[in-house]
């Protein structure tokens, strides 16, 4: 009798534990910060997307995260006429395999292939070259990319949650990423915080300072880049001025290195960012994507025609 009643209660315990499961997962989900519903694509997906784009650009996009979330590929490709993709990975340094991916991405049939690279203090230093979101991305294993294909969504309910995202939201502001499939994530941070990111800039390059020898290796890309006719195009994302002011701290000297830019055959572009919202000092708010990333075309096509539209 006993064990049958023993029998019986064990019984329970897969279903409890199923059901201690699911409510775990449910609050994981309902404690981290919502993400945009602006498209239907998760992070998991987004990424997984974003490396195994085919070689089928004009136009790709790169850069660490300031190229990520600042740029539209949709509404520069209206203004360039230029098949575009966002290539950009957060914390990603000019290192061999990034550079050699971005080439991957462009039509090698197209009459005119274009690359423009964000140029941060951040992406030319030791510790991007080592720790880089695009070596994560690409890294992955089969079957953890197998899943994500199938299972995005649903396993995008099981990732933890960041504290500092919720803490985001317990102190009043609200903040939110949508993730596009040219490879655009765009970021919102309400109200906006040109100092948010300003702690992390105010350490990132002690013991961390800009690369000689990555500067040179990609410089030594983008000569043989426009050497094989592709036109090379360079900017610097715009910051809140106290994190411009903390990116000096990097050792980049940015007057030199367009001068070495342009004589790899590079052009540098000033686009106009006065009156660009910066949701957390580095970052161009959702809003504003489409304007800057209007903007920055322009200088393009301007560039193309041997003009010079940029800010002074």
């Amino acid at each position: 009798m006993k064990q049958a009643e023993k029998r019986r209660s064990g019984s329970w315990h897969p279903y409890l534990v199923m059901l201690l499961a699911g409510v775990a997962i449910a609050a994981v989900a309902a404690l981290r910060a919502p993400e945009g519903t602006a498209t239907p694509l998760v992070r998991e997906q987004f990424w997984l997307r974003k490396v195994e784009q085919p070689a089928a650009y004009e136009m790709v996009l790169a850069g660490d995260s300031r190229v990520l979330c600042d740029l539209s590929p949709a509404v520069m490709s209206a203004v360039t006429m230029r098949k575009t993709l966002n290539f950009g990975f957060n914390f990603t340094g000019y290192e061999s395999r990034y550079l050699e991916a971005i080439e991957a991405k462009l039509d090698p049939t197209a009459p005119s292939k274009e690359i423009v690279l964000g140029i941060t203090p951040r992406s030319l230093t030791p510790l991007n070259m080592r720790v880089s979101g695009f070596l994560e991305e690409s890294d992955r294993p089969a079957s953890e990319r197998l899943a994500t294909r199938y299972l995005g969504r649903e396993l995008s309910l099981l990732r933890p949650f960041a504290l500092g995202a919720i803490a985001v939201a317990s102190s009043g502001r609200t903040s939110a990423k949508n993730f596009y499939p040219d490879g655009l994530m765009a970021v919102e941070l309400n109200p906006p915080d040109p100092d948010f990111d300003l702690k992390t800039y105010s350490t990132i390059f002690a013991g961390n300072k800009v690369s000689e020898p990555s500067i040179q290796q990609l410089l030594r890309q983008v000569r043989l880049w426009t050497n094989s006719g592709v036109r090379v195009y360079g900017f610097r994302p715009p910051v809140a001025p106290r994190i411009f002011e903390a990116e000096s701290m990097s050792g980049f000297d940015e007057q030199r290195f367009v001068k070495d830019f342009e004589a790899a055959g590079g052009k540098w572009l000033r686009p106009d960012a006065s009156g660009v919202v910066l949701a957390d000092g580095s970052h161009v708010t959702a809003s504003n994507v489409p304007e800057f990333s209007r903007r920055l075309a322009a200088a393009i096509v301007a560039a193309r025609a041997g003009g010079h539209l940029h800010r002074t």
